[in-house]
């Protein structure tokens, strides 16, 4: 329980220490999800935008953070670092691909449903 305890300490300092762009980018999130739902955005199709995107900025993530802490790929030498290296790169997928998500649904209206058309009479 305590590690469990600890690990959301953490996360809740890391974010404090933070607050000054998490913030805002929750705040835009919220706000791109809002603008969808009130422009009935197609939630579907947005996904494969998502999803590509996502692949993407997980690849780049995991190219460029080593070189971004200061840290070779040599340095990476224990299964913890490249553990971590596979999570942090995973957590910046999955925010670009949720951003993505919501801004591609918010631009992409949903089609109108198409109920049974009446039947023609034929002669």
């Amino acid at each position: 329980m305590y590690e469990i305890w600890l690990a959301a300490n953490i996360v809740w300092e890391t974010a404090l220490a933070h607050a000054s762009w998490t913030v805002p980018l929750a705040v835009a999130f919220v706000a791109l999800v809002a603008w969808a739902i009130v422009r009935g955005g197609d939630w579907r199709r947005a996904w494969r935008w998502a999803w590509t995107s996502a692949v993407v900025a997980f690849v780049a993530a995991f190219a460029a953070l080593p070189s971004l802490s200061g840290a070779r790929w040599s340095d990476l030498a224990y299964v913890v670092d490249w553990a971590l290296l596979v999570a942090l790169a995973a957590a910046a997928g999955f925010v670009v691909g949720a951003y993505v998500w919501a801004a591609a649904a918010a631009l992409r209206r949903r089609a109108a449903p198409r109920g049974f058309a009446p039947a023609r009479a034929t002669r």
